[in-house]
């Protein structure tokens, strides 16, 4: 028996009427992107751009977004903003399993996909509730929410990489040991 795939629901392609769609991602060059122009597309947005943008697609995967009581705070007041939210599971667990809107999706699996001896795999979920494969950041889940939702072209704003913030830069052992 073969179990049905869950259909997008809120922004589409089709619901809005454009098949070109724009991942904002959190690096220090969105600064200079103008809110006007990001309001003319459907936005998918990670992490904590809701600083300078609420998208109509937030995707919080990341522990490290919620690890103290001040940013879980932040992260539950930037959900009303946003038309739909996915969530990991270890993200709202690390939240303290809060009660949350009915635009919030909890994903099912957020994970790297391996091979039986360990080694990362090439993977892209077309099912992203389901399994939504990590890929090393939060960008590569946007693009499969994405092309889920009926997306043809994606447009990439703030994508830099460089991971750094007021708390420090997320690979070094002062910043870790926190979380």
């Amino acid at each position: 028996m073969s179990q049905e795939k869950p259909s997008p629901t809120g922004l589409t392609s089709s619901s809005a009427g454009n098949d070109t769609c724009v991942v904002i991602c959190n690096g220090p060059s969105l600064a200079s992107v103008p809110n006007e122009w990001l309001e003319r597309f459907p936005t998918f947005g990670s992490n904590r751009v809701w600083l300078k943008y609420s998208p109509d697609v937030l995707c919080l995967l990341d522990i490290k977004m919620v690890h103290n009581k001040s940013l879980t705070q932040e992260a539950l007041e930037s959900f009303g903003r946003s038309k739909e939210v996915y969530l990991s599971r270890d993200a709202y667990v690390r939240m303290g399993e809060p009660e949350l809107g009915g635009n919030v999706t909890i994903l099912a699996s957020w994970a790297n996909v391996t091979d039986d001896s360990g080694q990362l795999m090439g993977s892209f979920s077309t099912n992203p509730p389901e399994l939504l494969v990590s890929g090393g950041t939060v960008t590569y889940g946007l693009l499969q929410l994405a092309y889920w939702k009926g997306f043809k072209k994606v447009l990439m704003v703030g994508l830099n990489h460089t991971f750094r913030d007021s708390r420090g830069d997320h690979f070094t052992d002062d910043y870790n040991r926190e979380v």
